[in-house]
């Protein structure tokens, strides 16, 4: 394995365990199967944004989302992989990419064609700055509401909730409530 493959791999796992386990488990391409349940996304926003990170019209420094705000595992994997690569200085290459989330147990036919199908899609009209901080914003109301269950949970077993952390969730639901 190159240095350049040791990086990505590397950053694909700091995004977290879950993430490898997922792949492993090959859901990586797939939605929650009960749409109602799912948290805050926008996938066609996550998409535009790679499409635009892998044709290289925008660095990843450039934008307000970082890997780990995307919602689908394979999506949080490439921009990961991406980072990685930018920070290296590399040239994207779309099989390079898929080579490193095969490390990672990824398909390689299918996350290449996935890859393929992402870089040759129509630039959507709009700015891609605004799709970037949409996907930070839904990771934020993700992270929110994961929080507030963490903070429901401890209540309903009689545990003590720091002051501060009720108050940090206040502030950010006045945010979300204009």
């Amino acid at each position: 394995m190159t240095p350049a493959e040791r990086a990505a791999v590397m950053a694909v796992r700091e995004t977290g365990d879950d993430l490898i386990h997922t792949i492993r488990e090959l859901a990586l391409f797939e939605l929650p199967s009960q749409p109602y349940l799912r948290p805050p996304c926008d996938i066609e926003a996550e998409a535009a944004v790679l499409e635009a990170l892998l044709n290289g019209r925008r660095k990843p420094a450039e934008l307000a989302c970082r890997a780990t705000d995307f919602f689908l595992p394979i999506h949080t994997a490439i921009a990961a992989v991406v980072e990685a690569q930018e920070e290296l200085g590399h040239d994207l290459n779309v099989d390079h990419i898929a080579q490193v989330l095969a490390l990672q147990g990824a398909p390689v036919e299918r996350t290449t064609s996935y890859l393929v199908r992402l870089r040759d899609e129509e630039p959507m009209r709009v700015c891609v700055e605004e799709l970037a901080e949409r996907v930070h914003e839904f990771a934020c109301r993700r992270r929110f509401m994961e929080r507030m269950q963490r903070i429901d949970a401890a209540w309903r077993i009689g545990a003590n909730v720091p002051a501060e952390d009720i108050e940090q969730l206040m502030e950010a639901a006045k945010r979300w409530r204009t």
